[in-house]
């Protein structure tokens, strides 16, 4: 999937990577079961940046798999 390559290609320079997550909520749809949004605060240290967000990331099912579609700042 695209967002697992971007994420790839961003963490490929770095020699460790930590990632905390917390506050974390997950809503889905009534109307749309195969689909979720997912807010969280991300603590994120790594080799050469340390940062910490609320993030918001979209979620879809497709062959009975999760698989994210998007991730931004929330």
């Amino acid at each position: 999937p695209a967002w697992a390559k971007q994420k790839h290609l961003v963490n490929s320079g770095k020699s460790w990577i930590k990632v905390n997550l917390s506050e974390v909520s997950v809503f889905t749809y009534p109307e749309q079961p195969d689909m979720a949004v997912v807010n969280f605060e991300q603590d994120y240290t790594s080799s050469n940046l340390s940062n910490r967000m609320k993030k918001r990331q979209y979620w879809i099912k497709q062959n009975n798999r999760w698989q994210i579609v998007y991730e931004g700042a929330a």
